[in-house]
């Protein structure tokens, strides 16, 4: 019998085109432009909502690009309180 292969799920941290507008302190439309940019990280997928990347993707981009993402935009106030107010 072969043993069993146990795989740690792995959290993937996801980012839309709102999510980068915020994260650089742009409006939405910049994020486009970005976004259509040669040598702009290739999207996961495209959903009814937009194209989807890979936080990390950004990160390396904004990075070998002189850019900075401000992460701490993507937190929501409304889910720290609920996160702050549980035992």
């Amino acid at each position: 019998m072969l043993g069993m292969v146990t795989v740690a799920p792995v959290r993937l941290r996801l980012a839309g085109r709102t999510e980068l507008a915020m994260m650089l302190h742009v409006s939405r439309s910049r994020a486009v432009q970005l976004s259509n940019q040669r040598g702009f990280p290739e999207p996961l997928d495209v959903l009814t909502m937009g194209q989807v990347w890979a936080l990390d993707d950004l990160i390396t981009w904004a990075d070998a690009n002189g850019r900075t993402l401000d992460l701490q935009a993507l937190r929501a106030p409304h889910l720290e309180a609920d996160a702050d107010s549980k035992p």
